[in-house]
């Protein structure tokens, strides 16, 4: 299949629309074009890798995962792969590669350091590589998100966090997912003599700390990225397709899709799950007055939606308040409170529940907002209060190249 480009006219090449064909399924099928130039895993569900002795056990529980989620099976072998699959390779120069696969008779080649194969945030962001996802911190609307210190980053490092200078158009159906096993952890590629400092990072989120704390939590690939993986290697069935609010068919539950969380329903098509009614409407329609509202229950979850009057406006949350009779520990398992506040719904949300918390009015990126309150059970739940409003869209405040 050739590139996009393939027998473009010269004077086609400087425009926005610098392009021969365009899937009809686009962006991803114009994300894969764009992305990968090896063959393809899409043949091969069952794939097959060797690994280091000493880490197998960290690359077993972040491949073994992928068959609760996605079409693609991963089985182990003892020997160095010659054909389709990944190898692990220890390198012995202190630096980190990744050789994709171009060919059947080739396969993907892992060569990384010690320490990224004992730092299991490390080891999930290179396979995320190998798999051909993009890192997060190189997408160019980065900035709306982070701040980096480039002084703080090994200069072997230092290509990870280059910023892309084209804006895809894929990147016009995702959002940024601090979740993403291609977004690695805070002091991924952290110079030696700073590991010992107070401010040890590489990066640190604009919405500091709730993000940061998150990167501390899980070890496994985020929704938006098996919903990703399943686009670019599963027998996905685009016409068919009938989920909604950014779930994504999974062929081994058929008739039936894959929701992000706050979505349930055969097609993800409504707001909650089972147990999630707390005394509000499921759906709260905003206007440009600011409302507030209060949850505090612990008898059932508490999932609403809330809405802006037109499609154009944009729903803006400020968490004002999170009062706990207890220590409000961040658990590692489950967001307690959680905001979904962007447009792509598949990506995770802002997770608020912390002895940390502080005050924060969060962007005003979507014209619907999803609140999960899961306290279901709980002796004693937090009070957690917010405020809602409806308010113009923010001016695009980067410029982009296509």
């Amino acid at each position: 299949m050739p590139n996009y480009y393939f027998g473009l006219k010269p004077e086609f090449k400087g425009k926005k629309e610098n392009i021969t064909y365009k899937s009809i399924q686009n962006p991803y099928y114009d994300l894969m074009m764009k992305k990968r130039y090896d063959f393809s895993f899409s043949d091969y569900k069952k794939i097959s890798y060797m690994y280091c002795n000493f880490t197998y056990e960290d690359i077993e529980l972040i491949l073994q995962e992928f068959k609760l989620h996605t079409c693609l099976q991963f089985e182990e072998n003892l020997r160095t792969l010659k054909d389709i699959g990944i190898n692990f390779f220890e390198s012995k120069n202190g630096k980190n590669n990744v050789k994709l696969s171009r060919s059947k008779d080739e396969a993907t080649n892992l060569t990384l350091t010690e320490e990224v194969y004992t730092d299991r945030f490390a080891l999930r962001f290179f396979i995320a590589k190998a798999l051909g996802l993009m890192p997060e911190i190189q997408r160019i609307d980065r900035d709306l998100e982070l701040n980096i210190f480039n002084d703080k980053i090994q200069d072997s490092f230092i290509e990870e966090y280059e910023k892309s200078t084209y804006y895809y158009s894929y990147l016009f159906e995702t959002d940024f997912d601090f979740k993403s096993a291609a977004m690695p952890n805070y002091y991924f590629g952290l110079k030696p003599e700073f590991k010992e400092k107070k401010e040890n990072i590489t990066y640190k989120s604009i919405q500091n700390p709730y993000y940061d704390l998150m990167m501390k939590k899980r070890y496994d690939f985020s929704f938006s990225d098996y919903k990703k993986i399943s686009y670019m290697y599963c027998n996905f069935t685009y016409e068919d397709n009938v989920c909604l609010n950014d779930g994504y068919y999974y062929e081994k539950i058929p008739f039936y899709c894959t929701c992000p969380s706050g979505y349930s329903g055969q097609y993800c098509q409504n707001v909650g799950y089972t147990y999630s009614s707390c005394g509000y409407p499921t759906v709260i329609n905003a206007t440009s007055t600011p409302q507030q509202m209060k949850l505090e229950y612990a008898r059932e979850n508490c999932i609403i939606k809330i809405k802006a009057s037109k499609s154009w406006r944009k729903v803006q949350i400020t968490a004002l308040k999170l009062e706990c009779q207890h220590f409000c520990k961040y658990r590692r398992r489950l967001d307690f409170i959680e905001i979904k506040y962007r447009d792509d719904k598949s990506v995770k949300g802002i997770s608020l529940f912390t002895n940390q918390f502080k005050r924060i009015e969060l962007p005003a990126l979507s014209d619907e907002v999803i609140i999960l309150y899961l306290f279901r059970g709980q002796d004693h739940p937090p009070k957690f209060t917010f405020e809602y409003k409806e308010v113009n869209p923010p001016e695009v405040i980067w410029e982009s190249k296509i």
